[in-house]
């Protein structure tokens, strides 16, 4: 095979994949809000999985620094400050619960939460694409009337 010398720009494959990143961890909370819905309504599809891949996808590329840029850690970063905030209001609420009846009477259906830990993983994914979103509708919308 002949030497082809390198006809592109290697900096604009990389530059592609992180601006797919934005888009791929948006997709993902969509998946994440599929995934809860499907079940809390007790569907077993085939799709659950794959769903539920897709929304693992991007809290695994949130902990990986890898090939991303300052801007994508800043969004994941807010995710991650939601996550960790309703991670601890769920542990404060679920130590309530195991102390006293006063969460059922304050939340009621509680206990679905407290008794079912792939809910309570999704709803910590939710948290966590929603701050990202937040912080992504947030600048866009803040870039825009610049």
């Amino acid at each position: 095979m002949p030497y082809k010398p390198m006809t592109q720009n290697p900096d604009a494959a990389v530059r592609a994949h992180r601006e797919r990143l934005y888009s791929l961890t948006l997709a993902s909370g969509v998946a994440n809000i599929v995934a809860l819905v499907m079940h809390l309504n007790g569907a077993s599809s085939i799709l659950l999985g794959p769903i539920f891949g897709a929304t693992c996808g991007s809290l695994i590329v949130a902990g990986i620094k890898g090939n991303t840029d300052s801007y994508y850690n800043a969004l994941v970063s807010v995710g991650l400050r939601w996550m960790a905030f309703s991670l601890g209001v769920l542990l404060l609420l679920l130590w309530m619960q195991a102390e006293a009846s006063i969460i059922d009477r304050l939340i009621p259906g509680f206990e679905i939460l407290a008794k079912d830990s792939f809910i309570l993983a999704l709803t910590l994914g939710l948290f966590f694409h929603g701050g990202y979103a937040f912080a992504f509708l947030f600048d866009t919308l803040r870039s825009g009337k610049d």
